[in-house]
């Protein structure tokens, strides 16, 4: 008899570097664009993880700057001598698009190193400048190498300097100075905005305790919830360049400079610990989707959170080793859904969390302006088959499904990053063939 006990203590030390490897690898087209996305984080062959954050800030009307923060955890420290500290090279550089993606009209890298010799840093920063003059948009490709490890991250992201509105036209601070590169919150937290072209202006921060719903199955045809801009108060700052702002204890804030538009930006607060899972609690509300309602209420009721997550992925096979790989994958799917796709609600309840979750990374995607197409397996070939590996046994594998996810763009003023499946009933069966799968103790992909 084995002990549930030892899983969720295996599973949490891996948070450190991310061991467990689970990849994106997205073929995008921007409609005619002639850059692409390398929207993926995690190297296939090192299984590193490398999850830099960057801010966009317009301060002046030719000149902006670009924020970053990364990890030591997430890169590699060498030395070739004993008696010298342990260095990382690094390169951060960027390469700015007009906004059809199409013409070059500015580049730019930076190299620097690292050091520690007892104890190294938690996070290491910079900042560099690109040039980009006021009422235009366009397109910053981010490209930061790990040298010592040969590994390099990219991110495409669009840049916006037309409308005030924006984020990019805020810079976020704690109340140690220390900058917030996201749009995530901790309850109570005070935080300082600078815009260097408000000045003498009010700036609304509107009140949203809105509880969204998870992802519903990809054939069900439940109507979408609505986006109420808020739910009760809000809240006029004088804004002189900056202004101090405490933040709610729940919810989440839109900020507006004219509550009669569409307007605005907004700041979530998620979870202490977003977008990583790191308490039993948490690794609770994600196997909805794996659950019946009966079954997901003993979940929620259980006393013991630690052991009641246990027993289930236990329950589901006939070994401690194959439970502890059904618990880093799943949840490792969960933690990319929420670092790719979060919007107004946290990425993993979102309808690419739920197919990136239950069906694991698509083999391609296509990326226009306003839709995802996310392609399956071979169109070809319909046959699903147990994939029997003397190295992997506890694997379903799809030698070619043929499926298709196709994800419009919502119109949501808190986020720019929702995109809503078009749900249809054909998917019923290849998706209780999936979550059976999971059900069964055995992973789910489609190749």
């Amino acid at each position: 008899m084995f002990s549930a006990l030892l899983l969720f203590d295996d599973y949490f030390p891996m948070h450190s570097s991310l061991k467990v490897s689970f990849i994106f690898s997205l073929l995008i087209l921007l409609g005619c664009v002639t850059i692409e996305d390398a929207s993926y984080d995690i190297d296939p062959k090192m299984a590193i993880a490398m999850k830099p954050e960057f801010s966009i800030f317009h301060h002046s009307d030719n000149e902006s700057t670009i924020y970053f923060k990364l990890k030591t955890e997430d890169i590699l420290y060498t030395r070739n001598d004993r008696s010298k500290p342990f260095n990382a090279n690094l390169k951060l550089a960027y390469a700015l698009y007009n906004e059809t993606g199409k013409t070059l009209i500015d580049s730019g890298s930076i190299l620097w190193k690292d050091f520690y010799t007892k104890q190294k840093k938690d996070y290491i920063d910079t900042n560099l400048f690109f040039q980009l003059p006021i009422n235009n948009k366009a397109k910053l490709k981010l490209s930061l190498s790990d040298i010592n490890r040969l590994r390099t991250y990219e991110k495409l992201v669009d840049v916006n300097k037309k409308d005030i509105f924006n984020r990019q036209f805020y810079l976020l601070k704690d109340t140690s100075g220390n900058i917030l590169m996201n749009n995530f919150f901790k309850g109570s937290q005070v935080i300082r905005l600078h815009n260097k072209y408000l000045s003498n202006r009010q700036i609304f921060m509107n009140y949203n305790n809105t509880i969204f719903p998870i992802a519903m199955p990809p054939f069900s045809k439940a109507k979408r919830q609505t986006f109420p801009r808020k739910t009760s108060y809000c809240k006029i700052f004088d804004f002189d360049h900056h202004v101090d702002i405490n933040l709610p204890e729940d919810g989440f804030v839109y900020f507006q400079l004219d509550t009669m538009s569409n307007q605005g930006f907004s700041l979530f607060n998620f979870d202490r610990d977003f977008p990583y899972l790191k308490r039993p609690r948490q690794l609770i509300p994600p196997l909805r989707f794996l659950c019946t309602s009966d079954e997901y209420l003993k979940l929620q009721n259980g006393e013991n959170a630690k052991n009641t997550v246990d027993q289930f992925w236990l329950s589901r096979t006939s070994s401690m080793e194959r439970a502890r790989s059904l618990i880093k994958t799943y949840y490792s799917r969960v933690e990319k859904a929420n670092e790719m796709f979060t919007s107004h609600v946290e990425g993993w309840k979102t309808d690419r969390g739920m197919i990136s979750i239950i069906f694991g990374p698509p083999s391609y995607v296509r990326k226009t302006k306003n839709a995802e197409v996310w392609y399956y397996g071979q169109q070809s070939n319909a046959n699903i088959n147990a994939y029997n590996s003397i190295n992997d046994p506890m694997r379903i594998q799809s030698s070619g499904g043929g499926l298709k996810f196709t994800f419009d763009r919502v119109s949501n003023p808190f986020s720019m990053n929702d995109y809503e499946l078009d749900r249809n009933y054909s998917y019923k069966s290849s998706w209780y063939r999936a979550v059976e799968s999971w059900r069964k103790g055995k992973v789910y992909i489609v190749q």
